[in-house]
């Protein structure tokens, strides 16, 4: 099969958030994608190092894995198709995150992490899209550290970050003071990443009443956070860039 700048384009205009690109900045972005061909079984990402390039899935299918803290054990979260954007994550939140590995063999759209940060920096659309969503596997991430940290080995991790997606928010909190009445209080607010909040580690919980799984959280700089009651015990978090 052929690829040229042309079908690229028109593929770029199909995936969330390129689509919402006026035709001459997707042009620019284009020119700034190569073709990247994976094996079955070769990895995209791993997760003990900061991507170094963000890819579009183009052709074929990856599987994105999570690490449960608890056990170390590899958990399919997702069979990521064609228009799924890998890699993103761990530079917005500043923290590796992601495993993807090709389930079949595959072609990606790649960009650098510093053409993809470039880019954030001049599409206003592309950063706001990035820096207010929560990824699945940032999710999984934050409750599987609060799992943990409270030794709580029977939740269903994966069921959690499921049926969080949905409701988790993002808190991207500018440098200085921001008073934490500022934040929903019916959520757990976890620090995420992107940043230093005083007092408050990455991965670490903010609450203002006992943890309970049907509370959730948001992200920075950036926290994260789910909404109430999805759960008999809830867990909701807080991330922060």
């Amino acid at each position: 099969m052929t690829y040229t700048k042309s079908t690229v384009q028109e593929f770029l205009a199909t995936v969330e958030p390129f689509n919402q690109l006026s035709p001459d900045a997707s042009a620019r972005v284009t020119e700034q994608f190569q073709l990247l061909r994976y094996r079955i079984g070769q990895a995209v990402l791993v997760r003990d190092r900061l991507p170094n390039q963000v890819s579009i899935l183009y052709q074929g299918q990856i599987r994105l894995l999570g690490y449960d803290p608890r056990t170390q054990k590899p958990v399919t979260l997702e069979l990521m198709q064609p228009g799924a954007i890998i890699g993103w994550v761990g530079l917005v939140r500043g923290i590796p995150c992601e495993t993807a590995i090709a389930s079949r063999e595959s072609i990606c759209l790649t960009i650098s992490a510093s053409e993809f940060l470039a880019i954030l920096e001049r599409e206003p659309k592309l950063v706001e899209y990035f820096q207010n969503r929560c990824s699945l596997i940032e999710i999984y991430d934050l409750l599987g550290a609060e799992l943990h940290r409270q030794a709580d080995g029977s939740a269903d991790l994966k069921a959690l970050a499921l049926q969080a997606e949905s409701q988790a928010v993002v808190c991207n909190m500018p440098p200085g003071r921001t008073p934490t009445n500022q934040l929903e209080p019916d959520r757990i607010w976890l620090v995420s990443g992107g940043g230093t909040i005083s007092n408050f580690a990455w991965q670490s919980a903010q609450r203002q009443q006992p943890l309970q799984y049907g509370h959730w959280l948001s992200r920075s700089q950036r926290r994260s956070g789910g909404a109430g009651n999805w759960l008999s015990r809830g867990d909701p978090r807080q991330h922060s860039h």
